[in-house]
Formats: C-alpha cells, structure tokens, sequence
C-alpha cells in the first residue's frame, strides 16, 4: 500500500468520510519546492482519501496576515521600515502586483495548476476582515487564562500575567509585531505600540490577528479541518501542534485534525530549502526544465517523514530512469506499488490508455545537442528505435524544450557536447594504434549500413583484434568528433551523425601526422 493510501485510511477511520485536507504557507518570500512539498503531500491525501470512497476537498490557507519578521536577503535596505506589518499590506518589491504576498503567490498558484493541484484559496486578510475570525476571537479572549496555561505547560515558558491572545494592528505604524493588547471590551480591543500610539482595533474587520498558536486550531474550526500534512517544526516537541491540540479541544471544543508530519527539501550542494537564506528553486522554474510528473514524483515516491535532497544535475538522469519503471509497472501489470506511484505522480486525473513515449533521457539529451529541429531528432530516435510515428510530436517538443534549459542552467559539463565542424586540434595526440583503428572504422561504416547493436559489436571486435583497450579505442572516436576525451554512447553517437561526414573525418584524423 502507498503511504498515502495507508494514511487515507488511518483518516477515514479516525475523522469519518467527510474531510477536509489544509495545507497553508505564509508568503514571506519565493514559495520553493520545499514549501510545495506541504501542498502536494494535502493533494495526494485528498485524492487517496476520494479513491477510498471518502468525501474529501482540498484546501490553502495563505497567511498573508503574518508579519514581514526581517529584511531577507533578496529585498532592497529600504524594507527594513515595512518589518512587523502583514505581508497583505506591504508594497510589491518589483511593483508589479498589489501586495508583497500576492507577488511571491500569484507564480506559485499559477505552477500549481500546472501541477495538477487546484485547492479552494482562503485568504488570511480577507478571512479576519470579513469576520469569519471573529467568534473564535472573543472565544480565545474569554479564555486566556485557559490559553496562557496550556501554552506554559506545553512549552515551559513563562508569559505575561496580562497576557492577551490578540495582537492589534497599530492604525498609525500599521505594524503588527509592536503592538501590545491592554484590554479588550466586546468587540473592541485596547493597545498600546512601541511607536507611542495608542489606539483601539476592532476584531470584526480585520484590525487585530490571533497569533499563530492560537491561530492555527482556531483555523481548523472555523474550516472544518480535519487532515493536515504540516513541517516537522511544527511538529517538534512543544510545538505549535502540540499547543495547538489542546486549545483546539479545551478552549474551541473540536478534535484535531489528523496529523501528517514532512521532512524537508534540500538543494544538493547548497542545503535546506529557505527563503531567508536564499536557498530557493521554485515549482515554476523546474516546470521549465522538469516534466510536471517528475516534480510530483520525486515527493510521491517518498514517505513524508524521509528527507528529500534535490539533485538537479546527474540526479535529473537518475529520475527519469527510476519513472520508466513505475510506467513500466502500470501499463504491464507490474508492482502494485510502483503502479500507484506511477498514478499518483500525474498532474492529471487519468493515465492516458496507451503507454507514452518512453525513448532514454540521455538519448534525448545527446539528440538535442546533435541537431537543432524536430524532424532530425525524431529522424536520429526512430534510427535506433525509439520513435513510432504514432507518438504527439507536442509531447516530444515539450521534452526538448525542457532539456534545452536543462542543458544551459543544470546539467554538468561531462554531459554537454559539440560535434566540431572541422577536425579538433585535440587529434595530434592520437596514438598510431588508434588512427589505424579510426581507419578500420572508416572502412566498416562504408561497407555496410548498421543498427545500434551491430555497430556496437564492430567496434568492440576491431578494437580487441588490434589489441587496444577499450578505454583508447573509444578516446580516438570522442577525439575526432567532439575533441574530448569522453562522449555519448559510441555506436548510436555515430549512428546518430550523417554516415559520409563520420566516415570522412575519421579518415582525415586517422591521416594526421
């Protein structure tokens, strides 16, 4: 059984057949692959809990009502007056949308869509000013008393005898973070703020926010909250879900939801994930350069409590191969598993009936570099059996356009080539052996036409009849044809070139003096 399956159940059993799966994110910066990671962990729950005959919908809550906490690396000096106010009324940094929040979550929205996840959107600003708050407000301060004890029993902190659960938002610094609740009368709370002002907030429209452990279980009542996949800080010890357990069933009288705790995504070579360090690679720029089913595969095939370490390089390779086996295994029949991975990782509701284009990433890497239009990539593909005219030429540009990206901002330089025009300077080091030997494969190729497997049975064959290693026979191929020691797989590289242009270069290296 799939992780998400099992844990479907768990819920079914525990919360009943009707759900509803949050997920949340406070916008402080680019929304990367380790936030999604929370979104998609909500889709997967979602979907496996519909599949088992439940009544689920998939919920985002955007906080967009937190605070901006400092100034982050990526925004100009100038921000440093906009620290403490909630992100929903702080300007744009590049001016181009109305807020600081909705520019760091209208490209991440749009990604998702792409990526097959469509949640119903609840916006914390408009949540608190619309009064959907309000009852659990009056509710949390009626029971401080009750609040600040489970939070110091809970956390082991001391707070504040006068301690409100309510944090206005000054109406003269607009600041959120320097405010501090005196008293509350009815709807009306009374503050006082480090800029001098004092004033009062009225919890009806939006003047005040609960903090976020109170926040959080006062959300899952207000949403009906019933399954939430949520990061292991919060999950930690003392956490925001342990507080937030308890005040949801001691001061708001509704159970938790059931809890899905996720390990976090690193950047290999860089570290975790994060917005305030600059360690970032959003959903939107991998769909560039990563088919959408990949991105939900390399979470899919994860349990949520397994860390995650992205490697956008030979990693890429590794992905690919892994996917065509969880393919493979749906459309034959195979594991039970890899086929429900395989379901799970397509941004669509359905498998198509008929297995898609499976030709060998690398393949498609080398072809992309040899040529540069579709009709000679598919020309080189169904050369060595990997194209059927029956296969969408859309799925095969949308490949090729994401391995172009690929190929100018992650792939390592062992993997990118260039057939050089005329002869490398590179071939004045080829042994004698080795220029007999090109000749020998001159020969060959003009004997005869070959497929991949015959090519690759000559080449080896010469080269042991001539007593060369391997290593020196595939040198003098690379040598002459790119001016580097190394290359694609030799028989199809050659086979991937037209014939008379290989045939006379190895003639003209095997030539030199």
């Amino acid at each position: 059984m799939h992780w998400a399956d099992e844990k479907a159940e768990n819920a079914l059993r525990d919360k009943g057949r009707e759900n509803v799966v949050a997920s949340g994110i406070s916008p402080s910066g680019p929304i990367h692959y380790g936030n999604f990671r929370e979104i998609l962990t909500a889709d997967l729950l979602n979907k496996a809990i519909n599949d088992q005959d439940g009544d689920s919908k998939l919920i985002w809550v955007l906080d967009d009502y937190d605070p901006l906490r400092k100034v982050y690396p990526f925004l100009d000096s100038d921000y440093e007056k906009h620290v403490g106010k909630p992100l929903s009324k702080i300007p744009d940094p590049e001016g181009c949308h109305e807020s600081y929040a909705e520019h760091y979550t209208s490209q991440f929205v749009d990604a998702l869509s792409d990526l097959g996840i469509e949640p119903a959107i609840h916006k914390a600003s408009k949540m608190y000013k619309k009064g959907e708050y309000t009852e659990e407000i009056v509710k949390a301060l009626k029971n401080r008393s009750k609040i600040k004890k489970i939070i110091e029993e809970v956390t082991n902190r001391t707070i504040s005898e006068n301690w409100l659960p309510i944090k206005p938002i000054c109406q003269d610094c607009k600041n959120v973070s320097t405010t501090e609740a005196k008293d509350y009368e009815g709807k009306k709370v009374y503050y006082e703020c480090e800029c001098g002002y004092n004033g009062e907030a009225d919890i009806r429209n939006g003047e005040a926010k609960l903090p976020w452990r109170v926040d959080w279980p006062a959300r899952w009542k207000i949403l009906g909250v019933t399954v939430e996949p949520f990061g292991k800080d919060h999950a930690a010890d003392g956490g925001s879900y342990d507080t937030g357990k308890r005040i949801a069933k001691e001061i708001y009288d509704y159970e938790p939801p059931y809890p899905v705790v996720y390990e976090q995504i690193a950047l290999k070579g860089e570290g975790e994930m994060s917005s305030s360090e600059g360690i970032t690679l959003t959903p939107a720029k991998m769909l560039e350069f990563f088919p959408s089913e990949i991105i939900r595969y390399i979470i899919v095939r994860k349990k949520p409590n397994r860390h995650i370490e992205l490697d956008t390089g030979y990693g890429m390779l590794h992905l690919m191969d892994d996917f065509k086996e969880v393919e493979d295994a749906y459309y034959e029949e195979g594991e039970k598993e890899k086929s429900r991975i395989y379901e799970l990782s397509l941004p669509e509701k359905n498998p198509r009936d008929s297995k898609p284009p499976q030709p060998p990433f690398k393949h498609l890497v080398n072809a992309t570099q040899l040529v540069d239009n579709l009709d000679s990539i598919k020309s080189i593909l169904k050369r060595t059996g990997h194209w059927d005219d029956e296969y969408e030429d859309t799925w095969l540009n949308n490949r090729i356009k994401l391995i172009r990206n690929w190929l100018d901002w992650f792939a390592p330089e062992d993997m990118k080539f260039e057939v050089k025009e005329n002869l490398p300077d590179k071939v004045e080091k080829l042994s004698k052996k080795q220029k007999k030997f090109l000749g020998k494969l001159a020969d060959l190729l003009e004997e005869n036409d070959y497929n991949d497997e015959q090519l690759n049975n000559k080449i080896f064959n010469t080269f042991q009849d001539m007593d060369m290693e391997a290593r020196e026979a595939f040198e003098s191929i690379y040598l002459a044809l790119l001016g580097r020691d190394s290359g694609p797989r030799a028989a199809w590289f050659i086979l991937s070139l037209d014939t008379g242009f290989v045939i006379n270069r190895f003639r003209e290296a095997s030539k030199v003096n």
